[in-house]
């Protein structure tokens, strides 16, 4: 680099006139250094000589002085410090090696040796005596002594003089005035050093830059104007080469860096992954062991219940003589026995005959009672009847015995059986979200970064409902443009298209923006709520990087968008953002912010008195609003965008045409519009060259080199300076609101999306925070909460003008109802005629996916596995109606099914007369049936359930109902019957098992489809 001033670089002495002098300069590129010499008029020609032997012996000069009797001093050394020396002449009381000597008039000499030291010879004036003896005696510094001649040239004249030290700078009092006043006010930089000739002409040397007097050499003059003018372009280059030099090391070492965290983000990836797969096996492990135990359970509480209704069946009790029958394998014993114990799980038996062996009979179905007389009591027993079940994994068989037996001996036959398969292997895939760490949570403060929070289960939500209509909307975009365009439309028709048009196209671009948003966050791992958190980060778009932070994010191009959006909670359309983050997120904005902080503005640099309507309007907008709205009928909306026009550049003919009106002025108006217009120009103005917004110059340029009108820029830079407070203001915010605890989920230009954690203060604390804090900066603004939280729920306003604009131009006719009472003999009387059968799902339906190479995983389907013999009798929303059961299967799920469409139908799982938000199955994919696939819908959220009860024998009116409350309910497109109950395993049926008697004889019936809706008869299942 170039070590010191410019100034510091010049060695300068002035003779007789301002025409003589000599001059060194020690130039320095920042690579190399050499000195270059001038000289002219009458000054020593030893000194001359000595200055060339110096520069011929490679040395340059550090000290050179001469006088006006001739006396000469010059010293120099080598760059490399060796070499060094001194000559001088004229004189002999000159030491050698002095740091400083300057000559007067009369023999007078002073010498300097650094920092304080000095001796002179000759009479000197005593105040530069007592200064360099107060700076000798404190330790202080002397920078620079000058003997300049006296004011009358006689003999006993005294040299004045100039001195510059640690405590300042010090001056003879009789010294010339332009010099004196030149050194009093001539500018806050340093003076370096002071000549002057003996005809009075001088030359002040500063860091940057000289002054001289008149008469001074232009020879002189130019020398230094093109040396401080070379050494400035010398020390711009080297700056700018070390510069581009340290940028280049810092490139290189961030480069290493990032290449070293991502190689650690890699190792902790994988060592994440590796954990989560052994939790995932441990957890399948677990969830195994306790499925194997709750179903050992189940069995047991199975057995022990089949007993006890043997035994209550059969009549049997201690001392009753029976008969064992055997099973398939052995013969019984033909005497007959007696009952000793009755057991939990059997009973005991003695044989009367043949020694009263006692047996442990561990099914009371193989006994027959008897009457005492060795004949069985038919009364009582007639007849047995014995159910078979095969334990396959795939495949069950159901087989129906019944038997006659007397004397010990049994004749079966069979009077029922069936065979049921079921395909281990579905043919249908939907890929599954995998838990991969996406990117790191923003735990720290960071003006650029913000940690989205998307709810993905609203998000497959509203894209259910948006894809639903999609070819409708696209038909209904064109069909809408051909009328607008058509020329007997009338205003008011025409008005109202182009709203509908507005709503249409908006639900295109939501539309366009959860699906690209869908896509972007389906690697990201999911919360216990079912959302996700990105980091998201931020930018400047403008030159000086001084304006508005926008969102770097997945670009969504929509037709018709003038701008392209991001796949951000900034970029996306404000509707969206109700359903993705008002079930936890808060709005906050800055209520007219572009007057208050232009306000603030003017108050941080005082410059108040030259906004007076400005800060009217601010004080009484109410007021204002009014007038407007009043006095040209106009919308507060439009009301709103005259002073905003105005603050950007615009005038009041402008407003005019914007909102449509014609060009009738109301003279209020016009004279505040005016006004306004008159004071922000004179704001501006005293903006764009106040030092605080010296950056606009390269706005300045970038508008220019953009083809912008000259004359236009100025007004086209008021915006930029506002952005930029604004983008100051969001920063003030944001680092409180972080300091508090919130979660800043996103910046909204001139507002925050924030979330509450745990230990949060109140919405409305966090405000005055905020403003506070904004405050004591300078800024007086306030904030205020948007419309946001809480309105998850609400439908999409643009989807519901849309939506009413389609049902106007016919362009989707609402879905035909079928009422239930189409169902007559297999559903009661009892039906509702306000409750109707249609279809929620109706144009979105999926296609079932097809099925992956190697089938599904486990988990990623269920099967619809009904019992084939038997059906429930269940009462449903006052409808009693057969739904199916899985008692006896060897397939059973921990949850029951209901069709979607006829989920529908219930009012207590509709919201808004349509079925109510499903919860996300995964890793549920699809439903096998018959061999066959049908797509799942979801689940019953936490807060529906469905409320039935069951009779155990319909045929008894008087047998004990059962009301169940199901909770675990899987809903599933195009099931083959309304109903099905996973009594087995679903936990809805644990507490209601003790209660059920289910009679599965030749008298129960079967599930067929004649006994079930009209709907459900086509379903390939029945074939």
């Amino acid at each position: 680099s170039i070590a010191g001033s410019d100034g510091s670089r010049i060695k300068l002495l002035l003779g007789p006139t301002g025409d003589d002098f000599v001059l060194a300069l020690d130039e320095d590129d920042g690579e190399r250094k050499w000195e270059t010499l001038d000289w002219c008029g009458d000054v020593p020609d030893p000194l001359c000589k000595q200055l060339i032997n110096m520069t011929n012996k490679l040395r340059h000069v550090t000290t050179m002085a001469f006088g006006p009797n001739g006396e000469w001093y010059a010293s120099g050394k080598k760059r490399d410090g060796s070499g060094e020396h001194a000559w001088w002449g004229g004189r002999t009381d000159i030491v050698g090696n002095e740091d400083q000597i300057s000559f007067g008039c009369n023999s007078t000499m002073v010498h300097i040796n650094n920092p304080n030291g000095f001796s002179s010879s000759g009479i000197l004036p005593d105040s530069l005596q007592q200064r360099m003896s107060l700076i000798n005696t404190q330790k202080g510094v002397i920078k620079r002594v000058r003997l300049l001649p006296p004011k009358d040239d006689y003999d006993w004249s005294v040299p004045r003089f100039w001195i510059s030290d640690s405590q300042g700078q010090m001056w003879s009092g009789d010294l010339d005035e332009p010099i004196a006043n030149h050194l009093k006010s001539g500018g806050k930089d340093d003076v370096l050093d002071l000549v002057q000739a003996g005809d009075g002409t001088w030359i002040v040397i500063r860091p940057n830059r000289f002054v001289a007097s008149m008469g001074v050499s232009n020879r002189l003059t130019l020398r230094l104007t093109n040396f401080y003018r070379d050494q400035k372009d010398r020390r711009e280059q080297n700056n700018l080469r070390i510069k581009n030099y340290d940028a280049l090391i810092l490139r290189v070492a961030q480069h290493l860096k990032a290449a070293e965290e991502e190689r650690q983000s890699e190792e902790r990836r994988l060592a994440e992954e590796k954990r989560l797969a052994e939790e995932r096996r441990r957890v399948m492990e677990e969830r195994k062991q306790k499925r194997e135990e709750l179903e050992e359970r189940a069995l047991i509480l199975r057995r022990t219940n089949e007993v006890q209704e043997a035994i209550q069946n059969k009549g049997l009790q201690v001392g009753t003589i029976v008969n064992t029958v055997g099973d398939v394998t052995r013969v019984g014993v033909t005497s007959p026995c007696v009952i000793t114990r009755l057991r939990k799980d059997g009973v005991d038996i003695q044989v009367q005959h043949g020694g009263g062996a006692t047996f442990f009979i561990q099914d009371p179905r193989q006994l027959v009672v008897m009457d005492g007389k060795d004949n069985a009591n038919m009364d009582i027993s007639t007849s047995l009847s014995m159910l078979y079940l095969a334990h396959d994994k795939y495949e069950a068989s159901l087989c129906f015995l019944e038997c006659e037996c007397h004397n010990g001996v049994c004749r079966c036959r069979v009077v029922a059986a069936a065979q049921i398969s079921v395909d281990p292997s579905p043919r249908t895939f939907r890929p599954l979200l995998e838990n991969r760490k996406y990117g790191p949570m923003v735990s720290r403060f960071d003006e650029y970064t913000c940690a989205e929070k998307i709810d993905l289960i609203r998000l497959k939500q509203v894209l259910s409902e948006l894809r639903m209509d999609h070819d409708a909307r696209d038909s209904c975009i064109k069909d809408i443009a051909r009328k607008m365009n058509a020329s007997h439309v009338d205003a008011s028709r025409k008005l109202k298209l182009q709203e509908w048009h507005k709503a249409l196209q908006r639900c295109q671009v939501i539309e366009a923006v959860a699906e690209t948003l869908e896509e972007f966050t389906r690697a990201a791992p999911v919360d216990s709520m079912g959302c996700v958190v990105h980091e998201v980060r931020y930018e400047h778009r403008d030159s000086a990087s001084r304006g508005r932070l926008y969102a770097i994010g997945a670009k969504v191009n929509v037709l018709g968008e003038k701008h392209v959006r991001t796949a951000t909670l900034q970029g996306m359309p404000s509707d969206l953002r109700s359903p993705l983050v008002g079930a936890f997120s808060h709005d906050i904005d800055c209520e007219n912010s572009e007057v208050r902080l232009i306000c603030s503005l003017a108050s941080q640099l005082g410059l108040e008195q030259l906004t007076p309507t400005l800060i009217d309007y601010r004080d009484r907008r109410q007021y204002w609003l009014d007038q407007i709205c009043n006095l040209h009928n106009v919308t507060r909306g439009q009301a709103k965008r005259l002073p905003n026009i105005i603050l950007s550049g615009g005038m009041y003919d402008s407003w005019l045409r914007k909102v449509g009106h014609p060009v009738v002025e109301k003279r209020e108006v016009k004279g505040f519009a005016r006004r306004l217009w008159s004071e922000m120009r004179a704001l501006r103005d005293q903006l764009l060259v106040h030092p605080r917004f010296s950056w606009i110059d390269i706005e300045r340029k970038s508008l220019l080199a953009a083809g912008r009108q000259p004359g236009r820029i100025d007004d086209l830079l008021m915006p930029r300076i506002v952005a930029s407070c604004e983008n100051e203001v969001l920063g003030i915010m944001h680092r409180c609101l972080f300091h508090l605890g919130w979660h800043i989920r996103a910046k909204v230009f001139d507002g925050l999306i924030i979330e509450p954690n745990e230990v949060n203060s109140s919405i409305s604390d966090a405000l005055k925070a905020s403003e506070d804090a904004c405050l004591v900066q300078g800024w007086s603004i306030k904030l205020i909460e948007k419309p946001l939280h809480g309105t998850h729920d609400n439908i999409l306003p643009a989807l519901d003008v849309s939506r009413k604009a389609m049902q106007v131009l016919n362009k989707r006719l609402s879905p035909c109802p079928q009422p239930l009472t189409e169902l007559d003999g297999n559903i009661c009387s009892e039906v509702s005629p306000s409750l109707q059968l249609i279809d929620p799902f109706q144009n979105a339906r999926k296609p079932v996916p097809l099925a992956p190479k190697g089938g599904f995983l486990d988990g990623q389907y269920c099967a619809y596995y009904p019992n084939l013999c038997s059906t429930s009798t269940v009462k449903i929303a006052g409808q009693t109606i057969y739904a199916t059961n899985d008692i006896g299967t060897s397939v059973s799920q921990p949850y029951s099914m209901i069709d979607a469409s006829f989920a529908a139908t219930l009012t207590e799982l509709q919201d808004k007369k349509r079925l109510t938000r499903l919860v996300d199955p995964s890793p549920l994919v699809v439903c096998t049936c018959g061999g066959g696939a049908m797509n799942v819908a979801g689940m019953l959220p936490p807060s529906k359930s469905i409320d039935i009860i069951m009779a155990p024998d319909s045929e008894k009116p008087n047998s004990k109902r059962v009301e169940i409350t199901l909770k675990h309910v899987l809903v599933v497109n195009n099931l083959p019957v309304p109903i099905h109950l996973g009594i087995r395993k679903s936990p809805d049926f644990v507490d209601a098992w003790k209660n059920l008697t289910f009679i599965m004889s030749s008298a129960s019936i079967s599930p067929a489809k004649n006994i079930f809706p009209v709907r459900f008869h086509n379903h390939k299942y029945w074939s």
